[in-house]
């Protein structure tokens, strides 16, 4: 039996043709044009977004670090009634440390005692300092003295007799050398405070530190404050009073102190310098504007100097020039 091929009527496909090559390139190019838009302003976005975020961080950072320079300068030189600003070296019964150490008590040749200092080499082994680190020290009663960190005060002497342990007032009452039963009230036992904040590098790890003084009586392992800082400029601010004088001058002549009742209607003035005063009769500073540069071109703050710098930081000292509590 033969089978027949049944033809259709010619044309009857035409309206099933398919893309033509042409059409089908086309079409493709123009997907990946989308593709490549959508995916770009993705990874724009990303970006902008990763970069708002590391520069947050970044003020975050420096929020944080600016809490713990403030609070380090306002406790500087307090050690119970004690203020370090107030008194001489004769008020020091007994410092084991070296006396140029950035743990003691005393400032090698100021005769008064200074609770700020600086130092272009703090001694931390694998640590690369630029430029100068800012120390502040005070007494903290958490209980957590050892024989190298316990410092006694009453409020006119002060001791720290490195080596022994002190853990009743009678030991530091005999510390201080006094039998005087009615100073029980005054005595304090406290832990040796001391932070330094510096520039420079450990490792790969570059920007500000902060050390802490352990209980081995050395310095700690530092905490990485703010990366990529590159700069640390510390401006000292000094009150000025007018100069006592018989007949005064015109103009008056101002010398560091602190204004006093008969000093009432008189002109104060800060003085702000980068040279920390190191001199026999140093005071100690009102403050410290702390002037940090990342190296960029970021302009956020300007300081005294008319300078611009990525962050500035005031902090008041406690008893700056004598002057207690003092508020800039």
């Amino acid at each position: 039996m033969k089978h027949k091929m049944l033809n259709g009527p010619k044309g009857s496909y035409d309206g099933m043709k398919g893309f033509t090559i042409v059409e089908f390139l086309v079409a493709g190019l123009l997907s990946m044009i989308v593709l490549m838009a959508v995916g770009s302003s993705y990874f724009t976005s990303r970006k902008l977004n990763d970069a708002a975020n590391e520069r947050l961080s970044a003020q975050q950072d420096l929020r944080n670090a600016a809490t713990l320079i403030v609070r380090d300068a306002r406790m500087a030189g307090g050690f119970g009634c004690f203020n370090m600003s107030e008194h001489t070296t004769t008020d020091v019964v007994s410092d084991t440390t070296q006396q140029n150490s950035p743990f003691s008590l005393k400032s090698k040749g100021i005769d008064k005692l200074i609770p700020v200092a600086e130092s272009a080499n703090i001694g931390y082994l694998g640590f690369t300092q630029s430029g100068k680190a800012l120390i502040f020290q005070y007494g903290i009663d958490d209980g957590s003295s050892n024989s190298k960190t316990v410092v006694v005060s009453n409020c006119s002497k002060i001791a720290k007799p490195t080596g022994t342990s002190v853990t009743d007032v009678s030991q530091a009452m005999k510390k201080l050398g006094t039998d005087d039963s009615r100073q029980k009230g005054n005595i304090s036992i406290l832990r040796h405070q001391v932070n330094a904040y510096a520039v420079g590098q450990i490792g790969d790890e570059q920007g500000l530190f902060r050390f802490q003084l352990n209980d081995n009586g050395e310095w700690g392992n530092p905490q990485l404050l703010v990366k990529k800082i590159t700069r640390m400029d510390v401006r000292y601010i000094y009150l000025l009073v007018e100069k006592p004088s018989t007949p005064p001058t015109n103009p008056p002549q101002y010398i560091y102190g602190c204004p006093e009742d008969e000093d009432t209607g008189k002109e104060e003035k800060f003085k702000y310098t980068d040279k920390f005063d190191s001199s026999k009769d140093a005071v100690t500073p009102a403050g410290v504007e702390v002037l940090l540069n990342s190296g960029t071109d970021t302009k956020i703050a300007a300081s005294s100097d008319n300078n611009i710098y990525a962050y500035r930081i005031d902090a008041t000292i406690r008893g700056g020039n004598v002057c207690a509590n003092r508020t800039l």
